[in-house]
């Protein structure tokens, strides 16, 4: 199966949900459990990469560190920064690197994993919550 790289309009929220799942569909059935919480209501980008992206990368981190959908996701986030967006720096930044530090095991496996503007990403992350 291969993953569709779709044009990222960091503005646009339902652009950065769709884009997550167009990258990593394997989200899908998380995505659609956490709309059946929302109803109506579309969970913006935060919400989304919180609640179901990190979750599923600690899990990832935790059952094997070589694995090809935790590459793609450091791939997904390196471009999310590399749009230069303020909002999509905000999500990568405030939802997963923080979510990532609440776990310690998966904080210090990312390390490795991180491409360049992610890993400046986590360092400043890192100052804020005061740990290496």
């Amino acid at each position: 199966m291969t993953t569709e790289k779709k044009k990222i309009d960091p503005a646009n929220s339902n652009s950065l949900n769709s884009a997550l799942l167009a990258r990593l569909p394997q989200l899908r059935d998380r995505y659609i459990e956490l709309k059946r919480w929302w109803g109506p209501e579309e969970p913006g980008p935060h919400v989304v990469f919180e609640d179901v992206l990190v979750p599923y990368l600690v899990e990832r981190l935790n059952e094997a560190s070589e694995d090809e959908s935790v590459t793609r996701v450091f791939d997904f986030l390196e471009e999310l920064l590399a749009s230069g967006d303020q909002s999509a720096r905000n999500v990568v930044g405030a939802s997963v690197l923080e979510g990532l530090y609440e776990d310690v095991k998966s904080r210090m496996r990312t390390k490795a994993l991180m491409r360049p503007k992610t890993r400046n990403l986590a360092a400043k992350v890192g100052r804020d919550w005061a740990v290496d």
